[in-house]
């Protein structure tokens, strides 16, 4: 008697266990096919939720605002607040000769430094170094009055 009562209990339990995972089952096999389903519609389509309304949109269209001005000119803006206009007073191709400059101009009360390397490799050293087109210009040709010999680098 025992060992049928322990029989049927086993028997309801593993019964009621095969109905759960039956249960859960056929729930990730759903889900499943709504994944195969989404996957099968290729790459173009439209993500769907195959359990919901698919009349109304998924997704609300955003609405851009465009600036009337072309990405040209907005890029010469920017770029043109950054830039600095340096009066070159000499290029060298060693950093001591270049050091030596800057000694000399700095002595003759010139704001001198080295701006950077050039496309040649060449250190190049300012006179003077301007965030304005115009003062740079005018510079320029206060220098070139005194006889000196320069040039404008933008960078």
């Amino acid at each position: 008697m025992k060992k049928s009562l322990i029989l049927s209990l086993f028997l309801m339990f593993s019964g009621l266990l095969q109905a759960q995972v039956k249960a859960e089952l056929n729930a990730v096999l759903q889900n499943d096919a709504k994944t195969y389903a989404l996957s099968d519609l290729g790459f173009n389509a439209k993500l769907l939720h195959l359990d919901k309304d698919v009349s109304k949109p998924v997704v609300a269209e955003e609405v851009v605002k465009k600036s009337p001005r072309t990405l040209e000119e907005v890029l010469a803006s920017s770029k043109r607040s950054n830039l600095k206009y340096h009066l070159i007073a000499g290029c060298f191709s060693t950093i001591e000769n270049a050091n030596r400059l800057v000694s000399d101009l700095s002595r003759k009360g010139y704001p001198s430094e080295i701006v950077a390397k050039n496309e040649k490799g060449l250190f190049m050293v300012s006179y003077l170094t301007f965030t304005s087109e115009d003062a740079a210009l005018e510079s320029l040709q206060d220098l070139k009055e005194q006889g000196k010999s320069t040039w404008i680098s933008i960078r």
